[in-house]
């Protein structure tokens, strides 16, 4: 019996972070679903859910009636923790989805000691993309970054609680009404400011962009040294 390929492949990006680089959007979408939505959902976070329940409101809160999940987002993130604790939790329907996320889980845990100034075990986190679409890793590493690097951390944490509270709130609330809970809204804010302020919020506040730039150099600084080299995945045993 032949084994059946992948459908993503691991990669070591820096320090803490590793990608889980998709052949295709629909399998990213799919794979990461149950984790980030566990993570950030403003309805299902911190719940045990079916895929089906997930689809049913996705679809008629965002979709319009259909469940347009693997065209909405392009890029995840996630702690690597947020796996373990999904499956701690019952799954009332685990599928090839959860088993795969779980088995690359449990590899990188017993093979991060190997690897110079990465975390012990289960301290680590994972960006999702597709890889005709990488455009999105600058958006997925900030947020790896904000949750590994306490320099990055210290510093985009600073820019944020400089910003005028009118500027904070537009933000917020953008964030809240495209799909985010509170929990992650200043881990968000500080991504995209660093990496890409979306278009409707620049037309909605034209300071923003300019207040963006202090993000930005900090991203610039912390990531000059980084390199995404899709060449080498990591072969984990």
């Amino acid at each position: 019996m032949s084994k059946i390929a992948s459908p993503f492949s691991i990669y070591h990006i820096t320090g803490k972070v590793y990608l889980f680089l998709f052949e295709e959007m629909y399998d990213l979408c799919m794979h990461f679903l149950r984790y980030q939505e566990f993570y950030e959902s403003p309805e299902f976070g911190g719940k045990s859910f079916t895929i089906i329940e997930f689809m049913e409101w996705y679809s008629k809160a965002f979709g319009g009636g259909s469940f347009t999940y693997s065209k909405d987002w392009a890029g995840f993130n996630i702690p690597s923790n947020v796996i373990w604790q999904v499956h701690t939790k019952i799954i009332p329907d685990r599928n090839k989805y959860d088993i795969a996320m779980l088995d690359a889980y449990n590899k990188i845990s017993a093979n991060t000691h190997l690897i110079e100034n990465c975390a012990k075990h289960d301290d680590f986190y994972i960006l999702g993309a597709y890889k005709d679409d990488i455009k999105v890793l600058g958006h997925e590493l900030a947020h790896g970054l904000y949750a590994t690097d306490a320099k990055y951390h210290t510093e985009m944490s600073a820019l944020y609680k400089a910003l005028p509270t009118n500027i904070v709130n537009s933000i917020f609330d953008y964030l809240i009404k495209i799909g985010y809970n509170k929990q992650v809204l200043a881990d968000e804010l500080q991504a995209y400011m660093a990496t890409g302020v979306p278009g409707d919020l620049q037309k909605a506040n034209k300071q923003i962009q300019k207040l963006a730039i202090p993000f930005e150099k900090v991203f610039t600084k912390h990531t000059k040294n980084i390199k995404f080299d899709l060449s080498k995945p990591l072969s984990l045993q």
